[in-house]
């Protein structure tokens, strides 16, 4: 191990022309591709139905329960729901107050 301290590097606290261009890339094309699926939904259907306000936008959901199960094979996902929702109690509670 060389402790000489010979190999040192020098950093500069501006970046490069390069990171410049690339992070102003980044920031222009990633909203604009994010906005294509939007715009072309919203170019997919007529004008009246975009601005009919009264109109509901979101499509029914029908749930049809076709067998029951026992209680032996949901107990599994009950337990980790209630493991779940206790640690989430416990992280909402503990964390804040091992910070300060």
């Amino acid at each position: 191990m060389n402790r000489s301290g010979d190999n040192q590097i020098e950093f500069s606290s501006l970046p490069t022309a390069r990171a410049t261009i690339e992070a102003i890339l980044l920031g222009l094309l990633i909203p604009l591709f994010s906005s294509i699926i939007p715009i072309r939904s919203a170019m997919s259907k007529s004008l009246s139905d975009g601005i009919n306000a009264s109109r509901s936008k979101t499509k029914g959901l029908n749930v049809n329960i076709d067998e029951k199960d026992s209680f032996q094979q949901k107990a599994p996902y009950i337990a980790f729901g209630i493991l779940g929702a206790l640690y989430g109690i416990a992280i909402f509670y503990f964390l804040p107050s091992s910070i300060i």
